[in-house]
């Protein structure tokens, strides 16, 4: 196990180097703009037009922005009896891992906690892998819409594309 942890990083470390290696003309690749959608047509901002995010508040079905002093903390909260209330300071619960076993929820004792475990799908029933049996993410290709898996020697280097006209083409170098 704790060799295939190894591995896998000395080959992410490898592969982020590869990649930070390749020069790419940063002037080409275009930044996201924001837009707007007057009358239906997306039309970009000019740079002074751009809004800022604002905290708002709808009051009788109207959307109105709060006034810079008036915005309110985010809460933490309870619902008893189906009425909000928020917590004392003092009272906020921790976040607890829980179970729920014949539709009851119920936190797990701190030493019940089970680890994320790795499963497959086989027939629509979720099966957990052995520990010998966990498959490693693989990189892949698909000519002729067929999945198969690149040989070692093949993976190609992460690249910006643009995609002019419903075609994905590599912006040049």
């Amino acid at each position: 196990m704790f060799a295939r942890a190894v591995a896998f990083t000395l080959l992410t470390l490898f592969l982020t180097g590869q990649v930070m290696a390749m020069t790419i003309d940063r002037r080409q690749i275009p930044t996201e703009l924001p837009v707007k959608s007057p009358a239906g047509t997306i039309v970009p901002y000019s740079r002074r037009q751009i809004p800022a995010e604002l905290a708002v508040k709808s009051l009788a079905g109207t959307v109105e922005a709060y006034p810079r002093r008036q915005i309110p903390a985010e809460d933490a909260v309870k619902s008893p009896d189906g009425t909000i209330v928020p917590y004392s300071r003092r009272q906020i619960p921790e976040e607890q891992s829980v179970k729920s076993p014949a539709g009851t929820i119920v936190p797990y004792n701190r030493r019940q906690i089970p680890a994320e475990d790795a499963v497959k799908s086989l027939d629509g029933t979720i099966v957990p892998y052995s520990r010998r049996q966990i498959p490693t993410e693989d990189a892949v290709k698909s000519p002729a819409g067929t999945i198969v898996p690149y040989i070692r020697r093949q993976i190609p280097a992460e690249q910006a594309v643009k995609s002019p006209a419903g075609t994905i083409e590599p912006y040049s170098k």
